[in-house]
């Protein structure tokens, strides 16, 4: 059984400061949303991801999406055309004698 924090009054109750996530090299506090509850807090969802918050969709203790504001996806440049085509590059020295090296020196 899962234990819940009593939020504030007013605050949505898909607000879940306990659940964090890896963005950009950053850890931020995610909100959440049951899908049970999504019908009712849809509009609140959406205000959050407007904000360029990201909500994550549970099913119990599973998480089954995630609501990502189209401004994360902007930033990135596709693929070039070649990208999946092209040789791969060729390492001048071994890479696992690199590796070694680092692990042995503390890189």
């Amino acid at each position: 059984m899962v234990r819940r924090e009593r939020l504030p009054m007013g605050a949505p109750h898909f607000a879940a400061p306990g659940i964090q996530c890896l963005t950009r090299g950053k850890m931020i506090a995610m909100r959440s949303a049951q899908v049970a509850d999504l019908k009712e807090q849809l509009d609140d969802v959406l205000e959050a991801v407007k904000n360029g918050e990201t909500v994550e969709i549970r099913e119990g203790e599973n998480a089954v999406a995630a609501v990502v504001p189209l401004a994360s996806f902007r930033d990135f440049e596709p693929f070039p055309d070649d990208f999946f085509t092209r040789p791969l590059p060729k390492a001048d020295a071994s890479v696992l004698d690199q590796l070694l090296e680092d692990r042995r020196t503390g890189r």
